[in-house]
């Protein structure tokens, strides 16, 4: 078994390594965006310091390009990117409108990116409500599951535990 668990690690690494140009294309997309509406930032607190999330988010992703977990760390910095771009969008003027598609368009483009790339780790296990094993590698249910009654019956346990006042 725990040569099985080995051979995973092993092609997870290997699936998750290696040079990232979808990380370089998002770092240029986003960096281009930020700079052509560069006069849309004011000096507020609070616009400064999404921008600059914003720029780490780029950051982190250019140092961990090599590494497919780069992603991962920069989800922190991800609503620096989600302030900016809606902050772009806001607005009624025509350009704005073609903003707000771009935003949408790039933001559905992106989603499917990680939903492809990553689906291999997206579907370890069923959702919570749906009884039965996860549909994911089996190896992974029998190391991970601590509770195996769940399997069967979601609601095998009370969630709240309520105590009398007597």
């Amino acid at each position: 078994m725990a040569s099985l668990g080995g051979e995973r690690t092993d092609q997870y690494v290997d699936e998750m390594s290696g040079f990232r140009p979808e990380y370089i294309l998002e770092v240029i997309v986003f960096i281009s965006i930020f700079f052509i509406r560069y006069n849309r930032i004011s000096n507020s607190k609070k616009d400064l310091v999404f921008f600059n999330m914003s720029l780490v988010f780029c950051a982190v992703l250019l140092l961990f390009m090599r590494f497919g977990e780069g992603g991962r760390f920069g989800w922190y910095f991800l609503m620096g990117i989600i302030y900016m771009l809606t902050k772009f969008s806001n607005t009624k003027k025509m350009y704005g409108r073609a903003i707000s598609m771009f935003t949408i368009t790039l933001s559905f483009v992106l989603f499917m990116r990680v939903t492809y790339s990553w689906s291999f780790n997206l579907i370890p296990y069923k959702t919570f409500l749906t009884n039965g094993y996860p549909s994911g590698a089996k190896w992974i249910y029998e190391q991970y599951e601590y509770n195996h009654l769940y399997t069967t019956d979601k609601f095998c346990r009370p969630v709240f535990f309520f105590r009398n006042r007597n």
